[in-house]
């Protein structure tokens, strides 16, 4: 169970280089009948690229684990990638987020039909041209549109850029691969 894993148990399993971002098994170790050698890369990648590792036979994602070794205690929310890249783990690109903060720091969604995040396309017809674009945003779980209307999705995102920080602090993500 996660509540009995110590960080001392962490710290004799592992090694952690804050700089490289990997765990590495402290002495070698059988993994799926296999040994696997000191020194070598603990885990591996899901197919959302988060990096898991078993520990007393159960899988905990890596970026919890390097918070345990790292800080002693267990984070109280959870892990975020500041670069977006979630096999990232060095210590410098890992903080604490709630969900909302983290949901902040996404890049423009797979399924994104303007080609830029948060900006929508909207057709209401009892307007004059009857389509534009506008910015919307939720924040602390409250939806904030725009009350401009824009003729094209950029100066909408224009927009939407100039109060990035107002709506997310340090969570700010423009939506763009770094």
């Amino acid at each position: 169970m996660r509540n009995d894993l110590t960080s001392e148990v962490v710290r004799e399993r592992f090694s952690y280089d804050p700089d490289e971002g990997m765990l590495r098994y402290r002495q070698a170790t059988v993994r799926h009948c296999r040994i696997v050698p000191e020194g070598s890369v603990a885990g591996g990648l899901n197919k959302e690229g988060y990096r898991y590792v078993m520990v007393r036979g159960i899988h905990y994602r890596a970026s919890r684990i390097i918070w345990l070794y790292m800080t002693g205690s267990w984070p109280k929310h959870k892990i975020d990638h500041k670069n977006c890249n979630t096999s990232d783990d060095r210590w410098e690109n890992l903080r604490q987020a709630t969900d909302s903060q983290q949901k902040q720091n996404n890049r423009k969604r797979k399924d994104n039909k303007t080609g830029y995040k948060c900006v929508v396309y909207c057709k209401e017809p009892r307007y004059k041209h009857g389509r534009f674009y506008r910015w919307q945003v939720v924040v602390d779980g409250k939806r904030i549109k725009s009350g401009a209307r824009y003729a094209t999705a950029e100066e909408a995102y224009a927009a939407y850029c100039a109060r990035l920080v107002e709506f997310h602090g340090e969570f700010a993500n423009p939506g763009v691969a770094p």
